[in-house]
């Protein structure tokens, strides 16, 4: 976790650097119209899942996403849109379709942005063999998904901005795992329960 926080503070300063001979000459910034987002991101679990009436276990899942989202900018502080995104866990993958809500606390080339998501994730794959040290699946149904963030948007030009944030991501689904009648836990799993897995990461991006 050290490690992951130090990069991230370097790439937070990384990208405030590179962008601000770009855009300190600026004066005049998109007000309305279409916009098109596109990002990218990790994130690291840090819940306890808890099954099999009193067993648990940690969600130490790392996911890395690829989002689209189309939408609408009706003022300098406020957008709304749809989006598409690819979450690719361990061992299985998430497509979630959502709305999404943006608000800029401010109209200048540097401004804090607060992001919410809300919609639901498909399955694009899930491995039918469980976790050699866990004997569980993790993420094995389709279900609700949020996604909130914090961040700095940095105008390049009048239209184009850069994106980095904190991400607190929240999907709904299942763990599947075996009872004291499965002969062959190492092979496939008898049971199933309701989880909720969290994931707090990093999300970098574009915006036109």
């Amino acid at each position: 976790m050290h490690n992951h926080l130090n990069k991230l503070f370097l790439i937070i300063i990384l990208f405030i650097g590179l962008s601000y001979s770009k855009a300190q000459q600026l004066e005049e910034f998109k007000e309305r119209g279409v916009i098109y987002i596109t990002t990218f991101g990790f994130a690291n679990g840090f819940n306890e899942i808890a099954y099999a009436g009193n067993a648990s276990i940690s969600n130490r899942i790392t996911t890395i996403s690829a989002h689209q989202i189309v939408g609408y900018q009706f003022s300098p502080y406020f957008s709304l849109g749809m989006g598409l995104g690819f979450e690719k866990w361990k061992r299985t993958s998430f497509i979630p379709l959502y709305a999404d809500l943006r608000a800029n606390l401010l109209y200048n080339r540097y401004s804090p942005f607060i992001n919410i998501n809300f919609g639901y994730s498909s399955k694009w794959y899930e491995s039918p063999i469980p976790e050699n040290q866990s004997n569980v699946i993790h993420g094995a149904i389709e279900g609700l998904y949020f996604a909130g963030g914090i961040g700095l948007k940095v105008m390049f030009s009048k239209s184009a901005a850069g994106l980095i944030s904190i991400e607190y991501k929240l999907q709904e689904s299942s763990i599947k795992y075996s009872d004291e009648l499965n002969d062959h836990e190492k092979l496939t799993t008898n049971q199933e329960d309701r989880a909720i897995y969290q994931f707090v990461g990093v999300k970098v991006g574009v915006l036109f």
